[in-house]
């Protein structure tokens, strides 16, 4: 649909080699804010995906059922779950409900496996509905 969304998981993608801090710091090399970048940045660049994601859920469904219900992300998820466009939308409701913990619950955070999981699925979902170039 539009080369944005592919740009922007491709700038996560990105921010994800900064690993190199989680790296480090097994290999017994203190960095200053190691601890604190490996802890925060995986959650924040979680919570980016799931809004590029939301956003283009939002785009297709405005494209081709712009009647349809979408206001949040939840809407969005069950307004394709009904018309089955989604490949897995349970997985999509646990993935906005992991989102939902981590930005509202301050002692919550993500995982580098769980981040790097939800790479995959946003390519396959967003993939599936032909959003990615």
């Amino acid at each position: 649909m539009d080369d944005s969304v592919s740009a922007g998981i491709a700038k996560l993608r990105r921010a994800v080699g900064v690993r190199a801090v989680s790296r480090a710091a097994s290999a017994g090399v203190r960095l200053p804010v190691g601890d604190t970048l490996d802890t925060l940045l995986p959650t924040a660049i979680y919570i980016a995906l799931v809004s590029i994601i939301d956003e283009s859920l939002e785009k297709y469904l405005q494209a081709k059922y712009p009647e349809a219900p979408h206001h949040n992300l939840n809407s969005r998820i069950e307004c394709m779950a009904t018309r089955s466009e989604l490949i897995n939308p349970d997985r999509l409701r646990e993935i906005r409900s992991r989102r939902n913990s981590l930005a509202h619950d301050s002692d919550v955070f993500a995982s580098w496996g769980e981040t790097e999981a939800l790479f995959l699925v946003a390519e396959e979902e967003l993939g599936h509905l032909d959003l990615l170039k």
